[in-house]
């Protein structure tokens, strides 16, 4: 095997080269003179930043990492660590691919020879190439891609900048991009993305010898099912995880994820294995669980990152991931990089927000989300700028580090409360702290809560396989745990055990062929039974808040009569939380007034069911097979002088 040690000790001899081949490739323009000079005298370190031009390819090298990129189409064809073996061989790569559309058609744009090398910087601290696309003919977009070393640093930055030109037509929008890279399936077999989900990937042939039962989803020959959406992460969470193998690994840290849409419980892909190869992925935008395309106007532009590609020794897999988070807390302390100088970047004009936020009804606002965003919509939906949050502490205070100046509006989630805090007009001042008054919450109430189910986080955690929901095919289990659909009881059914994670449309979700009793086609209701010992007059409110929804729709009775029937929901038509292993896609709320007369003394019974089903009435599918909805919390409350 491979010592990545023993190779040190040849790092010196291996730059030489590397540096006299950039003094004969690089304008002398393009350094100061004193660089210039230790290249003309042949001088070198083990740590000396170099730059190798070849006619087709670039190697960048801090005598830790070298890594050589294709010019035309920035992949990045070798990538190795003190002189060791390419760490991308046996299939490997990284890559860019967009998803995006234009005047309604989907189009994809994956360059191979469009893009122009550029050499944005080299100096004593760092070096920075640049590969991007300026024609309206290959793409709408401006495409520029980086890739940066920094002296002494073991691994690869990259950070990329999207404009949408005002001289272009109109009627583009994104849907995906990413950059992938593929590892070499020889020596990287295990992953991380948290402490609870790290260890052996299957391999390559193994997904190859399967059968795919949904997409990104194979049933292995040993019966197990593996996909993809089990290794999905919240972005607020997501600040690292790798691919390793025995002694070596590859992490991708991100020390703000501030460019990412959708706020910090948005969800996000990492990694997975292939038929071929694993492979790590950032993405600068995904519209999974829901989100929007990104629709810019013209004049539009926004830079991404930069990501880290930490690349490190260790011996094994929890060696490896404990390094790595250490590395990440220690990236986090340096952001934003000073070696960024960028005008879109600003790190030297932020400042920060801080405040206080209590709630009047007792709640403790510890570990809400307090996010900075545009004013004019809900933060799931922001993904043009750029969102910034943090954590409240036990008294509800928070503080918002690394703010671009401007004017946002300031949204709060908190744990137990249905809704969310929002403040407009907060100004950030460059160069400073911004202190924010102590602000007090009012939640939305609508008389006296008879009875709740859940606790408002905004998602299904709470509920039957909330423990195992990152294991693909929970829904089949739906009829065995069941047979009659859910039968709650106010007072003596336990969330745990007696309310699904998930609502599907029928009594045997999935796929027919999967499903592990007869099939059944039928609407599933669920009932809620609950007792009141006097009859109640004036208004009552039906609460319901959604952690997700798959094309679903709701009819909910009370007492045999309806009260609302929601053939569309609102929010987007599918977040696909069920089917991708996730109790949290989008959340919305809905509120259902009605006359507290007719809730009745003694027993009252709430029915929900979905309001159109996914087959006709000749029994032919006309809609989707994982149609579903999933529960965060429902409350009924009664604004009556006679309310108990």
């Amino acid at each position: 095997m491979f010592s990545y040690k023993r190779i040190l000790y040849r790092t010196g001899r291996l730059f030489l080269t590397l540096t006299l081949a950039a003094a004969a490739a690089l304008p002398i323009t393009s350094v100061s003179a004193q660089e210039n000079e230790t290249i003309q005298s042949g001088a070198h370190s083990r740590n000396a930043l170099s730059v190798d031009e070849q006619e087709q390819t670039v190697t960048i090298s801090n005598g830790i990492v070298t890594a050589t990129v294709n010019k035309g189409s920035a992949q990045l064809t070798s990538l190795s660590y003190k002189g060791g073996p390419n760490l991308l061989a046996n299939g490997g790569s990284g890559y860019y691919i967009l998803n995006y559309s234009k005047h309604g058609k989907a189009l994809k744009f994956a360059p191979s020879r469009e893009l122009k090398y550029t050499l944005t910087a080299w100096d004593s601290q760092h070096v920075d190439i640049s590969l991007s696309v300026k024609d309206p003919a290959v793409i709408p977009f401006e495409y520029d891609m980086h890739f940066v070393l920094v002296k002494n640093e073991p691994g690869l930055y990259t950070y990329e900048i999207l404009r949408y030109p005002e001289e272009v037509e109109g009627g583009a929008s994104i849907g995906q991009g990413r950059y992938a890279i593929r590892v070499d399936p020889n020596i990287f077999k295990y992953y991380a993305v948290d402490d609870q989900r790290k260890g052996a990937l299957p391999r390559p042939d193994d997904l190859k010898n399967g059968e795919e039962v949904m997409d990104a989803t194979v049933k292995l020959p040993n019966g197990e099912v593996y996909t993809k959406y089990n290794h999905m992460v919240y972005v607020g969470d997501f600040d690292v995880t790798g691919l390793y193998g025995d002694q070596i690994g590859i992490s991708q840290i991100r020390p703000s994820n501030e460019f990412a849409g959708g706020g910090p419980m948005q969800q996000r892909n990492t990694l997975h294995q292939t038929e071929t190869t694993p492979i790590l992925l950032w993405h600068d935008y995904e519209s999974h669980m829901g989100r929007d395309a990104l629709t810019p106007t013209k004049g539009w532009e926004k830079i991404y990152g930069p990501t880290f590609f930490y690349i490190h020794e260790g011996d094994g897999l929890d060696a490896l991931w404990n390094d790595a988070k250490r590395k990440a807390d220690s990236e986090q302390k340096k952001w934003p990089y000073r070696w960024l100088n960028y005008p879109l970047y600003a790190a030297e004009s932020r400042g920060s927000v801080s405040g206080q936020l209590k709630v009047t009804d007792g709640t403790s606002a510890k570990d809400a989300w307090v996010i900075l965003g545009e004013q004019d919509e809900d933060f799931q939906n922001q993904n043009l700028d750029y969102l910034y949050y943090a954590r409240a502490d036990e008294k509800g205070r928070f503080e918002i580090p690394n703010v671009r100046p401007g004017r946002y509006t300031l949204f709060a989630v908190v744990k137990g409360e249905f809704g969310q805090f929002r403040q407009d007009g907060i100004e950030v001042k460059a160069h400073g702290r911004t202190k924010l008054p102590a602000y007090v919450w009012m939640p939305e109430r609508y008389g006296t809560t008879l009875w709740q189910i859940g606790i408002p986080d905004r998602t299904a955690g709470e509920y039957r396989h909330a423990d195992d929901y990152h294991q693909w095919g929970n829904w089949l289990d739906y009829p065995l745990d069941f047979p009659h659909g859910v039968d709650f009881y106010i007072g003596s059914s336990n969330e745990r055990t007696d309310w699904n994670y998930a609502h599907p449309v029928n009594a045997t979700p999935g796929e027919p062929s999967q499903v592990k009793v007869p099939y059944d086609k039928s609407l599933t209701p669920w009932k809620i039974r609950f007792d009141l010992d006097k009859p109640l007059t004036g208004k009552a409110t039906l609460t319901i808040g959604l952690a997700s929804s798959r094309n679903g729709s709701l009819q909910v009775a009370l007492n045999g009569q309806s009260i609302a029937n929601l053939t569309a929901l609102p929010g987007p038509k599918s977040d696909s939380a069920m089917p991708r292993s996730a109790i949290h896609g989008f959340y919305r709320e809905i509120r259902i007034p009605f006359d507290a007369s007719l809730l009745k003394s003694g027993s009252n019974v709430i029915e929900l069911k979905h309001a159109q089903n996914i087959f006709d009435e000749q029994g032919n599918r006309i809609r989707d097979l994982y149609t579903s909805i999933e529960y965060d919390a429902i409350r009924l409350e009664v604004d009556s002088q006679t309310a108990p």
